[in-house]
């Protein structure tokens, strides 16, 4: 049984997940938590030669589905897991739920084998709490400039995997969505108040 709190950022490329993440980070060492943040792909050592082949280089969809699942794997068992049982309050810069988006919404791969893949990769260990940070893609991109071979994909891909963040959201009680559209200022808010629900263990 884990102690501490999970908590995942999430969203489309350029939508401000990974600026809140430290903005989350900054507040809860206001609170003086004890905070590990985090990153998938790419938080272990084997899983930054995983974020490089992942980010960089063509291959099939289901490779990179694979690639994807054990980066997640030596990500909860080397970071997640030990800082959970530790009590410490976990930041995860993207989460399980980026492969349904992207893999599945996005590329067409079968979600039953994906959610399956997640369950086995994780040993079931979810996120208390993803905020989804929504935004329109046109805009999304142009925040975000163009660095890896996932953000050059076409505006029609990133568009399913908008939508799938939104589809899952709908199906699942732990995610909720902000609209990152708003003033910097109004969604740190919003993001400090749903943290500060969840260590109380309020309503999100």
């Amino acid at each position: 049984m884990t102690k501490g709190l999970y908590i995942a950022f999430e969203g489309v490329e350029g939508s401000g997940k990974s600026t809140h993440l430290k903005f989350a980070a900054e507040h809860l060492k206001s609170l003086n938590a004890d905070v590990v943040c985090t990153v998938e792909p790419g938080a272990t050592e084997l899983g930054k030669k995983l974020r490089e082949l992942v980010l960089h280089h063509e291959m099939d969809p289901l490779t990179e589905l694979f690639l994807y699942s054990a980066d997640r794997r030596e990500h909860i068992k080397q970071v997640v897991l030990p800082a959970l049982s530790s009590g410490k309050v976990v930041l995860s810069d993207r989460c399980f739920l980026s492969t349904i988006a992207y893999q599945g919404y996005g590329r067409g791969i079968e979600l039953s084998l994906i959610e399956k893949l997640c369950e086995t990769s994780t040993d079931g260990i979810k996120p208390h709490l993803i905020i989804v940070f929504d935004l329109d893609i046109e805009e999304a991109l142009k925040r975000c400039g163009i660095t890896d071979r996932i953000e050059r994909e076409s505006v029609e891909f990133h568009e399913r995997v908008r939508k799938g963040y939104l589809k899952e959201a709908q199906k699942r009680s732990n995610i909720v969505v902000i609209d990152s559209s708003q003033p910097k200022e109004k969604v740190k808010e919003e993001v400090a108040r749903l943290i500060s629900s969840l260590m109380k263990g309020g309503a999100l």
